[in-house]
Formats: C-alpha cells, structure tokens, sequence
C-alpha cells in the first residue's frame, strides 16, 4: 500500500526524460558548431552549449547524472550491508569510481594529465601520437582491463537483466571515452583540433558518455525496483 506522500521514481519515465534532455544537448552543440565553423562566428551562446567545453551547461548536466550514480550506488550499497550481501565493498568501491568522474567531468583531471603523460612516455623513448595522441587514454585502457578482471564475479552475480543494463552501459561510456577518444586523437595528429570535424568527434565522444550514463541511471533504478522493493529512505532522528 502505497502512502500519499511516498515519493515514486519511475526508472521508465527517468530514462525517457533524460534521453531527451541529451538530445536536446546534443542538438544544440552539433548545430552550435556548424554554425562556428560555417558562418565563422564563434558567440559564447556557442561554447556555453558546446559539449566539448568546461563549465557550462553540458558539463553540469553530465557532471550531475554521473554524481547520481555515484548516490544510487551509495544507497543500494548501504542497503545491502545491513543483510550482509559479500559484494558490499563492490557496489562502495563503485559508488566512490562515480564520484570521482563526477569530478573529472567538471573539473576535467584526465585532461590536464596529457602533457605530463606526453612527456613520461617521451622520456622512455615512446611518441604519444595517432590514437595515443591523447596520452590519458593508454593508462585508461588499463584501468579499464583490471577493473573488468576485479568486478568479473560481482557482473557474474548480478540478476540477468541488471548484468546486461550494466554492461551494455559500460560499453557505450568507454566506447566513448575511450575508444572514440583515440579516433579523435587519430585525426587531430593529421588535422589539427580547430574544424568541423574535430568538433563533431569531440561531440559524439561526450555523446557516447551520456548515454551511457542515463543507461546506467535506469540500471540502477530499476535494481532498486526489483531487488530492493522494501528500501525506503526516510528523514529524521534516528
């Protein structure tokens, strides 16, 4: 029985709302840079909705959603240790990798760590170039390798649908990150950063991120839904 003032989150109307506050994003920045890089003009109207740029309104939004993941995963995590689930330290392990893209997206971290990766690798005789242009994503791609080998079994344990919600969004946000990263870098080390065609594979990088960011927001809404239907969270006392 459901109480009048219950707050209910719907993971169906969440993902259809944020799905159109991404295209709506998306749209805005693609048609923001034809406009720059056609007419000539570069407004601040333009960078203000260019989802390749800092501090502005993409970046509050990506920065935002993945900031709720991180919360997501901190409620399920804390709902979880009082039945003494074994992958406890996964899903706050998880929750603190959430937080600190939430950062990275606003205050963009991996970026600034370019030039001294460039010149590490440089110092033991390896030129970041072509699709190592950007030299953040070889480090990344580790990561990345020993994260999957650590939450191997925790994917394996999760209930089907939440394994697949989970590794499909996975897949789309390092697809982004990484894997169009490197094409992106590919081309500026031939053409240069200053184009259209720069532009739009910046953009569908940060593309690929959102929407595997809003993919992972219904994953976690709706395992909350279905593995967690008596969580309720209250404000008081005690």
């Amino acid at each position: 029985m459901k109480n009048t003032n219950d707050l209910i989150i719907s993971p169906k109307r969440v993902l259809k709302i944020l799905a159109v506050v991404v295209l709506l994003l998306t749209v805005a920045s693609v048609v923001g840079q034809v406009y720059k890089y056609t007419i000539g003009h570069d407004r601040y109207f333009v960078n203000f909705l260019d989802l390749d740029k800092e501090w502005n309104l993409p970046t509050w939004y990506a920065s935002t959603s993945l900031l709720f993941c991180s919360l997501l995963l901190a409620i399920i995590a804390l709902s979880l240790k009082k039945t003494k689930e074994r992958f406890f330290f996964h899903w706050i392990f998880l929750s603190a990798i959430f937080l600190i893209l939430a950062l990275d997206e606003g205050l963009k971290f991996h970026e600034q760590s370019i030039t001294p990766l460039r010149n590490l690798f440089s110092s033991m005789g390896y030129e970041t170039a072509g699709l190592f242009y950007f030299s953040w994503v070889f480090p990344a791609a580790i990561l990345v390798i020993i994260f999957l080998a650590a939450y191997a079994r925790f994917l394996i344990n999760l209930p089907s649908r939440t394994r697949v919600l989970f590794i499909t969004a996975g897949t789309v946000y390092v697809g982004g990150a990484l894997f169009i990263e490197s094409i992106t870098g590919l081309y500026a080390s031939y053409a240069g950063r200053e184009n259209l065609t720069y532009a739009i594979l910046t953009n569908a990088e940060e593309v690929f991120e959102m929407v595997g960011t809003l993919v992972f927001i219904y994953a976690l809404l709706s395992y909350i839904r279905s593995g967690l239907p008596g969580l309720r969270i209250g404000i008081g006392d005690t």
